[in-house]
C-alpha cells in the first residue's frame, strides 16, 4: 500500500503559495522535458485550516486566486474546519483521507512529525524562497529529529486578556489585578446564559502560560504532567468559574469563533 504524506502549514498565507509553487514548478519542468505531452494533468489539492478574521480570509483567497492563475492545472479546495479541528484532522489522516496541506499548531508538530505522515519540505524550497525571512524559533518549531523542515510558520501571536470597559464602568467595577478579583468581577458581570463574565477557549495553546504560572510544568522529562499540583492550582480558578460559578463560557457557546471573534 502506497504511503501518502501531507504538508503542514504552521501557526504565512504566502507560504502556501510558495510550497505549491514548488510542486507546480516540478510539474512544469517535467512537461518541458516530455515534448510529446501537450496538456498538463488537472489536479485538485485541499488546504484545510481553522477560520480567521475577515481580513485574513480575504488575503488567503487573494493568494489562492493568484496561485491558481499562475498554475491553471491546479485547483485548490479550501476547507474551514470550525470545531474540534485536530480531532478531525487526525481522524482523516488515520483513514488515509487527510488534506494535502493543513494548518498545525506548533505544539502539535513534534507528535505529528513522529507519526511519519508529514512530507519534509526541504526539497520544495527554491532559490527565490529565503527561509531566513522567518524568525529562527518559528522554523525550529517545525523541524524534526532528522533536521528537516516539516512546516513553515503561517503566523504567530502573543496572548492578551481584553476587557469591556463599558460593561465594567456600568457595573462599577475596577480592572481586576488578581485571579480572585477577576473571578468576583466575572460573577457580577454574568447574566444567566445571556451574558458571561469571562470567556476562554479550552485549548492548551491558550492555557499553557496560565498552567505554568504557579511554577508547575505541563511537560517533564518528555511526559505530560498536568496532574502537577502547581498546574492544578493555577488552572483551578478557571475551572471553578465555569463549573461552580457558571460565569465563564467557551467561545462556541456564545456564537463566537475560536479566538472570540
Amino acid at each position: 500500500m502506497k504511503k501518502k504524506q501531507w504538508f503542514a502549514v504552521g501557526m504565512s498565507t504566502m507560504l502556501f503559495g510558495s510550497v505549491l509553487a514548488g510542486c507546480g514548478g516540478e510539474e512544469k519542468t517535467a512537461k518541458n522535458e516530455n515534448k510529446g505531452e501537450t496538456k498538463e494533468e488537472q489536479v485538485e489539492v485541499t488546504l484545510a485550516g481553522w477560520g480567521g478574521n475577515p481580513m485574513e480570509q480575504k488575503l488567503l483567497k487573494q493568494t489562492l486566486d493568484e496561485f491558481e492563475k499562475k498554475y491553471p492545472n491546479i485547483k485548490v479546495k479550501h476547507e474551514v474546519i470550525s470545531d474540534q479541528y485536530m480531532d478531525v484532522i487526525k481522524t482523516r489522516l488515520i483513514g488515509g483521507e487527510g488534506p494535502d496541506v493543513f494548518y498545525l499548531d506548533a505544539f502539535e508538530a513534534p507528535a505529528m512529525i513522529e507519526t511519519g505522515v508529514l512530507e519534509p519540505l526541504d526539497d520544495y524550497v527554491t532559490d527565490d524562497f529565503d527561509i531566513n525571512d522567518f524568525e529562527k524559533p518559528l522554523l525550529e518549531a517545525f523541524k524534526g529529529p532528522d533536521g528537516k523542515i516539516y512546516g513553515f510558520p503561517k503566523d504567530y501571536s502573543t496572548l492578551a486578556l481584553f476587557y469591556n470597559k463599558k460593561m465594567f464602568a456600568e457595573a462599577g467595577l475596577d480592572v481586576p489585578k488578581t485571579w480572585d478579583e477577576l473571578r468576583e468581577a466575572a460573577k457580577k458581570l454574568t447574566k444567566g446564559t445571556e451574558v458571561y463574565g469571562f470567556g476562554v477557549a479550552p485549548e492548551l495553546a491558550r492555557l499553557y502560560y496560565i498552567a505554568e504560572s504557579k511554577g508547575g510544568k505541563v511537560v517533564t522529562d518528555n511526559k505530560a504532567t498536568f496532574a502537577d499540583p502547581k498546574v492544578v492550582e493555577a488552572l483551578q480558578p478557571i475551572v471553578d468559574m465555569r463549573l461552580k460559578d457558571k460565569s465563564a463560557a467557551q467561545p462556541n457557546e456564545v456564537g463566537a469563533g475560536w479566538g472570540g471573534e
